[in-house]
């Protein structure tokens, strides 16, 4: 396999959690590499994809992303239809609403639904930290040799969709519970798992969803 493409990546950063392993990764696969930490209406967006990560609370990631004008950044790239990826606090921000804190608060609103806490089971370790089985939940050739891997996790939060359609992979929690771990529609993909620290089925990811459109 070779890593070798090339494309203009914009890394959102709303300043929650190190981006480092995400810069790594890009580099890696030859990617052209563009940090926002802010946005002016007017801007030129001569970009070939951006990705929306984050570790942290949805609370404070929908503030600082508000205080800094990157929802209307995340739209007007959406509008464009450059292609993006949410990885962690970043696909639960995607959603309608987060409940952290016991706070209602209003997310991107990008997919139906919202994000609750992960359940406490006798088994179940929160926050879920670790690998785990992922498993394609469409019928889709495109995504199988990219979903149907193992990938590194770590949240305490689970995104519960309102439109069945939108999601696309699932991970069995607890032995208890199936859970969304990866959504898609219309050229965005949020996952929980973090590509950039999943060796090599996360840059193949990142890569072939970026070149491929897969």
């Amino acid at each position: 396999m070779t890593f070798g493409q090339k494309g203009k990546i914009v890394i959102i950063n709303c300043g929650l959690g190190n981006i480092g392993s995400l810069i790594s990764a890009l580099e890696f696969l030859k990617f052209d590499i563009c940090i926002k930490d802010s946005f002016e209406k007017g801007e030129k967006l001569n970009f070939d994809g951006f990705i929306l990560p984050g570790v942290g609370s949805f609370p404070s990631g929908m503030k600082k992303i508000k205080v800094k004008n990157l929802d209307n950044l995340i739209y007007s790239l959406i509008n464009k239809g450059i292609p993006g990826i949410g990885i962690c606090l970043g696909m639960q921000l995607l959603l309608e609403y987060g409940y952290e804190g016991g706070i209602k608060t209003k997310g991107l609103n990008l997919f139906e639904g919202d994000v609750k806490t992960l359940p406490k089971f006798r088994k179940a370790k929160i926050p879920n930290i670790g690998w785990s089985d992922t498993v394609l939940s469409r019928n889709e050739e495109s995504w199988q040799k990219h979903l149907n891997n193992a990938f590194y996790y770590v949240h305490s939060y689970f995104v519960n969709l309102s439109n069945q359609e939108e999601k696309l992979a699932t991970i069995d929690y607890a032995e208890q519970l199936n859970i969304n771990v990866a959504i898609y529609k219309n050229k965005l993909l949020g996952v929980q798992f973090h590509p950039e620290k999943s060796q090599r089925q996360g840059l193949e990811l990142i890569r072939d969803y970026f070149q491929f459109h897969i």
